[in-house]
């Protein structure tokens, strides 16, 4: 592909410097381990963006419609399992089968069992700081933990999943094993929610071509996750990032989502006065100038141009063609130590992936 090749050439020829910039959120495109890997980092140290839950009832909703219900919401991820209306035992209705947290009128559309099972429940308190509680009054074989039990009902917001993923640091998939059917045993797309042990970061994402089995010491390893558990995905995926509609499969309508909104809007809805930020401004790695937008643009034009010589469905296989090149780029080491190469890469990928608009 001599045109790809040159998009290439003139980008490494195009070298300036820039200044770095500051903010709360990231969107994290890189390939680690062979993996392609969509992840939202937020940082909880500047105190102006917290997270939420929003659901949906009989019926379900979109991630988008799910995402628009919190004024100035700026990322969220399909929530947890539930029962879709085109499955045969669901008997037409798309209905949810998880616990379910929502500080807004509690009675109605707050559900949790005392005994919470296999699930682990991924909450925030009203401060917004995030922690994972399992209430096992049961002690279901494998599983013999009450985390955070004294806390069960200090909670905002949360969603209950299963498997969790990392337990205090602890890969605990196991405990699930005999639960687990094939679709979260077999090598896919997966989903998570995670804090690091300071609680400071909050990350939510996929993970391409990875197991349950491997995805606690993958998430240790890349992102420090302390408690991990697992969310929906394949033909539920669903994520949304600045507007972004970047992940969307089959199943449109979901049945929960946790969303990021602003600080105001959060001590709104929960009544409650939040600490001060521990810091102002929280460094971001790099920040592409107005020259750097334009070499991705021009590299953006020739790679439409090339797919609108194609058939449609030409177009669909070179346009992944050209996807999965530029995630294999990102392992190249001459990209990983060039930030500025890199995050032209990760915003052209950001371009192609791009499904929708959040309006």
């Amino acid at each position: 592909m001599n045109f790809f090749r040159s998009c290439l050439f003139f980008l490494w020829l195009s070298f300036v410097f820039c200044w770095s910039t500051f903010a709360y959120q990231r969107l994290i495109i890189d390939r680690l381990d062979g993996k392609n890997v969509h992840v939202v980092e937020i940082d909880m140290r500047d105190g102006q963006h917290f997270l939420v839950t929003s659901l949906a009832f009989t019926g379900g909703d979109t991630l988008e419609n799910l995402t628009k219900k919190w004024k100035g919401a700026s990322a969220s991820i399909n929530g947890v399992f539930f029962c879709p209306a085109d499955y045969s035992y669901c008997n037409g209705k798309t209905t949810t089968i998880s616990e379910r947290i929502y500080v807004w009128n509690a009675e109605d559309y707050s559900t949790y069992r005392p005994d919470t099972g296999i699930r682990g429940v991924f909450w925030v308190d009203q401060s917004g700081t995030p922690f994972l509680a399992q209430n096992n009054v049961g002690y279901i074989k494998g599983l013999a933990e009450n985390i955070n039990k004294d806390r069960i009902d200090d909670f905002a917001f949360g969603l209950g999943n299963w498997p969790v993923i990392l337990m205090s640091g602890n890969d605990v998939v196991a405990w699930s094993e005999e639960h687990m059917d094939n679709k979260i045993r077999w090598t896919r797309l997966q989903s998570f929610i995670c804090h690091t042990k300071d609680a400071k970061k909050i990350y939510f994402g996929t993970i391409s071509s990875t197991n349950m089995y491997q995805m606690p010491a993958f998430l240790k390893k890349h992102f420090g996750c302390y408690n991990a558990m697992n969310l929906d995905a394949w033909a539920s995926t669903a994520m949304t990032v600045d507007n972004r509609v970047i992940k969307r499969s089959s199943r449109r309508k979901i049945m929960d989502a946790f969303v990021v909104i602003p600080r105001d809007i959060y001590e709104i809805i929960t009544n409650h006065d939040l600490p001060d930020p521990e810091m102002t401004t929280l460094p971001l790695p790099y920040q592409l100038s107005s020259e750097d937008n334009a070499i991705k643009e021009n590299i953006l034009n020739r790679i439409h141009a090339e797919l609108d010589r194609r058939t449609d469905e030409r177009a669909k296989k070179v346009r992944r063609k050209i996807i999965r090149t530029f995630y294999k780029l990102l392992e190249h080491k001459k990209v990983k130590n060039d930030p500025r190469v890199k995050a032209i890469f990760q915003e052209i990928i950001l371009e192609m992936i791009t499904v929708a608009t959040v309006h």
